[in-house]
């Protein structure tokens, strides 16, 4: 997996697809020994403390692949994640930053930035607000960008945007 903003490069991450696959080598591989023997506390453990945040990668995989796309908020375009980072200005310290959907239309120069939460009760207002934050790092190859759409997604919201500066969608 590429960031969206690039067709080639080393910048590149990979991934399990296979979500069984995925689970299996995050939770209990690594537990092996101890799980052959029936000591499961370790494990348990770690799933206890990370399995919502695994859930999560794959609801924003799902969310890209199948349901960003059916929204027809932008063109037919390559939907992808985005990651850089940038300088804290008092600080000089290293900030990452990733962008849970990133869609490209060059024929129309829009841009789609959005962002999924595995969570209960989300501001989407500050969420908006910070992901508006983090588009401005996004650099691009293609010539200016004309218009940027928003979309988020989450579980529930506790507060939203108004539908003109972004696109919500929920479980609900």
């Amino acid at each position: 997996e590429r960031p969206a903003t690039e067709l080639r490069g080393k910048r590149s991450l990979y991934c399990i697809d296979d979500n069984f696959v995925s689970t299996f080598f995050r939770f209990a591989e690594p537990f092996k020994s101890d799980l052959e023997i029936g000591s499961t506390k370790a494990a348990e453990k770690k799933l206890a403390r990370d399995f919502n945040a695994h859930v999560g990668r794959t609801f924003e995989r799902l969310v890209r692949e199948e349901v960003v796309p059916k929204t027809e908020l932008i063109a037919a375009a390559p939907i992808g994640r985005w990651w850089g980072h940038r300088r804290d200005a008092e600080t000089g310290e290293r900030i990452e930053l990733e962008i849970d959907i990133v869609a490209i239309d060059e024929s129309t120069r829009a841009i789609l930035f959005g962002e999924c939460k595995w969570k209960e009760a989300v501001d989407g207002k500050k969420l908006l607000e910070e992901l508006k934050e983090k588009g401005k790092f996004v650099t691009l190859k293609s010539p200016k960008i004309k218009e940027e759409h928003y979309i988020l997604v989450a579980r529930t919201f506790k507060r939203r945007p108004e539908e003109s500066e972004a696109h919500c969608l929920d479980l609900k």
